[in-house]
């Protein structure tokens, strides 16, 4: 009977659908809405629903793609909870509709409509809720894992929420990196705020102090669980492991799942909140202290005036809109004030609760905007939810681990037990970071760790723990040294000092071994950046230590440093790991200011020195003679004398920028002068090798890093400039760009700091890499435009030459006058140098052309002037006529405001390699352009051409590729580079003849601006047919046959360029 039934209802659901299929495309949106959930509530009902009406199940599928976004967040929301709802049925049936459904989920993860990509990040995290082992951990870091970058910022929020909730259950170890990535875009740290501890288990769970630990270790050896098994997949799974998970579990797992750049942006998150907690403090301090005093007074005004900063910067700070702090500040309840300054006061042990009193004090007390304020967004950017029981946990863990790897040398540290002790050792540093009154509770316990470590003679200790720990020690020093810890007697801070004090000479002697690599075993298997890393670590632990009161230890310190100099001196093989080591500890000592006098000895520079040349002229490791991809932008892998290389530059530069202000240009010159010479002898070395590019990027940093600060000798930064400017290489370009754009954004450096960084784009011949430059110059244009309006500064103000970025130009006239490659540019139509101009004026311009009739003056007012270096030379009048051209081209593409085009009416600073000239007039009206040369409305590029020597050609002018040759200004002839690249390719000579013919035929008249519009796959599709065909009047042979394509291709775009450069412009 039953059976007949579902027949005829089947029967009839068989005459319905064709009917009701239609209407899914109905022009009308609503219906379309009714038709699509009917259809989802039918294929819901039964299994078979979906491959018994295969085909209006396909058209069903295609609402996905449906013109209109409400329907196509409808689709992944009806998908979602398909999803969820086969889950009850059975796990083949939940198979199969993640098959079916979630590919199309993921396709609207990209939907050009944000709303779209929201809906689908929630349908995304609510299928891999429900059915987690349906959807593995590569799938989604690919799709959902991506939408963290996306540009709209809700889509971002949803994507870091939802993925913080599902790590808190699943464990995945790349989601933690991907959810700090959002610091990277707009509004990325209140975000992070709000989603930080939903990765976490609850605060509450706390390993009890009396119970065992044998629910999270099975032995000293191998620690509590791997990784696979944290991993929970099935419903059951997620509950049990939720359950068992403490904070602090949860807390060193994930610090363990973060790579080394994230893991920095935790410890900067983290010690952002004791920071605020400092300028709330001073803040509640000041409300107390302005009530007694004369608001009329210079005192109170300068009081007024402080407190109205503070109000400014924490609003900034934590992003509040509605005026929360003048609310807080000027509640008249003083139960509010008292608050702050209790849960804000040092010495706390017990953040959680704080957290929880400061929310209920609030209550009732203030506005309900000002509440939920406190309550959702400030009290979580205050502090972490920490408490002593979790400081006790870890060094409960540390201990017991640590112990049953130190005390057995024949225990072995498996990668699972590393991380995890890793991850241990990281939670504590990040504890330390956000509440520093633990690192006194920590202090003893810490030491003891250091010494059983280092004391050990196990091989197998990973040297990453060794570092962790010196960090907690340091940290520990710190703040005993700012807080005067010493007097403190709660909670054994002033004790942990004592016990330290008189342990003072073992751990004095335990960081010296550390610091000139006496401790062997540790170090035995370790890799010279590792020793490097050790030592580094080690001296900044022992010269932190040394400024604790009661701990201080001038003389052992001497002893350490006179130790390295003499082992520096005496040492006969340069290329060792101890030699690394011995570098980063003096690095280490240079950048403090109690050691660094001891350092300005001209006989230790002397045998650096002599270390560092012998290193860049090492050739015995193999993997330096490697080659570089053309287009390789990533890190290079490092040799050992590559490593000595690179502790030796930075060891000088950190020895010459150690000087007092006014010694540090007279110590800076020389240092330039040895990094110069090291330069030139890395150039004798074939410049597109690993070993030589990993050097260039060693030097060319540090020489980078020593020009930050004005020298009075502008001939050593025209050098330093021809030799960054003249780099080929990109993964040493890139490398170099990016370190300067770092200095630019954390020092205080000048508008010739910035012209330095554009100048790069000299090199810069192809559209990725000039993109990423001009990526690069955009977060620098963005940074100075901050600085501007904090500092009020305007372009007439001395300010000015540190923060617009229109003051570069006189820097990047002067340096481009007197480049290596003027001569080959001038020749050539400037193509290299109108990128700089491109460069700069798309920065300037990107926000509106206000600043264009500043601009004209500046120009204006430096062709009016002569150089000091040479008075009789007109290249600089020259650049200012070019760059007066490109920016009219820039300006033609954009609306200009009649504003923009008047004469700017204030005064213009020029640098003092400037000066008045005579005949002023006459220069601003001649004009030194030759009218020949060709502008570009865009950044022009060329690809590089290719010669035997790997060096470049064209438009640009041929910049060989020998570092010494573009020092020295040599430019390459246009017939050697033509003859090379012909010698290049084995070709026969009458294959080469009909490439040519093929060419000329085809090309004909063309100008270069006709050349650089025609496609190559048509030039190719010529190719083919002349290479087919051939001519009567070839002698063909067989060698024809054996030719291979791609070297003909590779012949005919060197000929094309060559055909390009003989073009005229126009």
């Amino acid at each position: 009977m039953s059976r007949g039934i579902n027949g005829t209802a089947r029967g009839s659901c068989g005459q319905l659908i064709p009917g009701i299929l239609p209407y899914l495309e109905h022009e009308i949106t609503d219906i379309r809405l009714l038709i699509l959930r009917g259809f989802f509530m039918a294929f819901g009902a039964h299994e078979a629903a979906i491959s018994t009406y295969r085909s209006a199940f396909v058209t069903l599928l295609s609402r996905f793609n449906d013109p209109k976004h409400t329907l196509r967040i409808e689709m992944v929301q009806l998908a979602a909870s398909a999803i969820s709802a086969s889950t009850h049925v059975s796990a083949s049936l939940a198979e199969e509709r993640v098959c079916e459904l979630l590919p199309f989920v993921e396709m609207r993860l990209v939907d050009p409509h944000a709303l779209v990509r929201r809906a689908a990040v929630i349908a995304y995290s609510d299928v891999v809720s429900a059915a987690p082992s349906l959807v593995t951990s590569d799938r989604m870091e690919k799709s959902l894992g991506l939408r963290v970058a996306d540009k709209n910022p809700k889509v971002r929020q949803a994507a870091v929420e939802r993925l913080s909730s599902i790590y808190q259950t699943l464990l995945y170890p790349w989601i933690p990196n991907v959810v700090m990535q959002c610091l990277n875009a707009e509004g990325g740290v209140p975000l992070l705020e709000s989603s930080f501890e939903s990765m976490l288990p609850p605060p509450s769970r706390v390993m009890p102090s009396d119970a065992s630990f044998s629910t999270f270790s099975s032995s000293t050896s191998t620690g509590r669980r791997s990784a696979q098994a944290s991993m929970a997949l099935f419903d059951f799974e997620k509950e049990s492991a939720t359950r068992e998970r403490t904070y602090v579990d949860g807390f060193a797992k994930m610090c363990s799942h973060l790579n080394f750049k994230s893991f920095n942006k935790l410890l900067t998150f983290a010690a952002k909140k004791a920071q605020l907690r400092l300028t709330i403090l001073r803040l509640f301090q000041m409300r107390a202290e302005v009530r007694n005093t004369d608001l009329k007074s210079l005192e109170g005004q300068e009081m007024i005036n402080n407190i109205h900063r503070l109000l400014n910067f924490l609003q900034t700070m934590t992003h509040s809109e509605k005026g929360e702090w003048d609310a807080l500040f000027r509640s008249k309840d003083d139960k509010v004030s008292k608050a702050f300054l209790s849960c804000c006061a040092d010495r706390h042990f017990h953040y959680a609760k704080e957290r929880e009193l400061l929310v209920k004090t609030m209550k009732g007390r203030v506005e309900g905007h000002v509440f939920r304020f406190v309550q959702e967004s400030l009290s979580m950017q205050m502090m972490l939810p920490i408490e002593v029981e979790h400081v006790n946990e870890l060094l409960a863990r540390l201990r017991e681990a640590l112990n049953g790897i130190c005390n057995d040398a024949r225990t072995k540290v498996s990668a699972e037990m590393r991380c995890e002790v890793e991850g241990l050792l990281r939670a504590l540093l990040v504890f330390g970071h956000t509440a520093p009154s633990f690192l006194s509770h920590c202090a003893v316990p810490l030491v003891d760790f250091v010494e059983l470590v280092c004391q050990s003679s196990n091989t197998t200790i990973p040297t990453s723990w060794v570092i962790l720990l010196l960090d907690c020690v340091t940290e520990w020093a710190g703040y005993a040294k700012t807080t005067d810890v010493d007097n403190k007697e709660r909670d054994g801070g002033g004790a942990s000092v004592n016990i330290l004090s008189s342990r003072k000479k073992g751990l004095f002697t335990t960081l010296g071994r550390l610091c000139v690599c006496g401790h062997e075993p540790l170090l035995r298997d370790a890799t010279p950046e590792m020793v490097g890393a050790v030592c580094k670590h080690a001296a900044r632990c022992f010269t932190a230590l040394v400024g604790v009161n009661s701990a201080q230890e001038s003389k052992a310190l001497s002893q350490l440093v006179n130790s390295i100099f003499a082992r520096i001196r005496s040492t006969t093989t340069p290329a060792t790991s101890s030699v690394v080591g011995w570098l980063k500890a003096l690095t280490a000592f240079a950048k403090n200011r109690t050691v660094a006098p001891l350092l300005q000895d001209e006989s230790l520079t002397r045998s650096i020195t002599e270390l560092l040349l012998a290193a860049v002229r090492d050739k015995t490791d193999a993997e330096d003679l490697a080659k570089v991809k053309a287009k390789r932008a990533d890190v290079l892998p490092i040799s050992l004398a590559g490593a000595v290389v690179d502790a030796a530059t930075k060891c000088l530069t950190a020895i010459a920028r150690c000087q007092s202000a006014d010694g540090i240009v007279t110590a800076v010159a020389p240092t330039i002068n040895i990094l110069l010479a090291a330069y030139k002898a890395a150039s004798e070395r074939e410049s597109n090798t690993v070993g030589a590019c990993r050097r260039r990027i060693s030097i060319n940093q540090q020489l980078a890093k020593l020009v930050i600060r004005p020298s009075s000798e502008i001939a050593k930064e025209l050098a330093v400039a021809v030799v960054l400017s003249a780099e080929e290489e990109m993964v040493v370009r890139r490398s170099v760009q990016n370190k300067m754009t770092f200095h630019i954004m954390h020092n205080q450096c000048d508008m010739r700091y910035v012209a330095l960084l554009i100048l790069t784009v000299v090199s810069e011949e192809t559209k990725s890499g000039y993109q990423h430059l001009r990526l690069l110059l955009q977060q620098v244009g963005d940074h100075l435009r901050s600085k501007q309006r904090s500092s009020g500064a305007t372009l007439s103000s001395p300010e000015a030459l540190t923060c617009f970025l229109e003051y570069t130009i006189p820097f990047l006239v002067f340096f481009m006058a007197h480049h290596t490659f003027y001569s080959s540019e001038k020749e050539n139509h400037f193509v290299a140098y109108q990128r700089v101009w491109h460069l700069l004026f798309e920065e300037l311009y990107r926000h509106g052309t206000q600043c264009a009739s500043f601009v004209v003056e500046l120009l204006a007012r430096i062709k009016q002037a002569d150089e000091a270096v040479d008075r009789e030379s007109h290249a600089a009048r020259l650049l200012c006529d070019l760059g007066s051209r490109v920016m009219q081209a820039c300006l033609g593409q954009r609306q200009i405001s009649a504003e923009a085009l008047k004469r700017y009416p204030g005064r213009v600073l020029l640098p003092t390699f400037f000066i008045p000239s005579k005949s002023a007039t006459e220069a601003l009206n001649t004009i030194f352009l030759d009218a020949k040369v060709h502008i570009f409305p865009h950044a022009p590029f060329r690809a590089p051409t290719a010669a035997a020597t790997g060096g470049r050609g064209g438009v640009a002018g041929d910049k060989t590729p020998s570092l010494a040759r573009a020092a020295e200004a040599d430019v390459g002839d246009d017939n050697l580079v033509l003859t090379a690249a012909k010698a290049k390719f084995d070709l026969p000579p009458n294959v080469r003849q009909r490439i040519d013919r093929a060419l000329d035929a085809f090309i004909g008249s063309m100008t270069q601006e006709e050349i650089v519009k025609v496609l190559w796959s048509e030039v190719k599709q010529r190719l083919r047919e002349a290479m087919v065909g051939g001519d009567d009047n070839d002698d063909s042979n067989d060698d024809d046959d054996d030719v291979d394509e791609a070297n003909v291709m590779e012949y005919a775009k060197e000929q094309l360029r060559q055909i390009y450069e003989r073009a005229p412009p126009q």
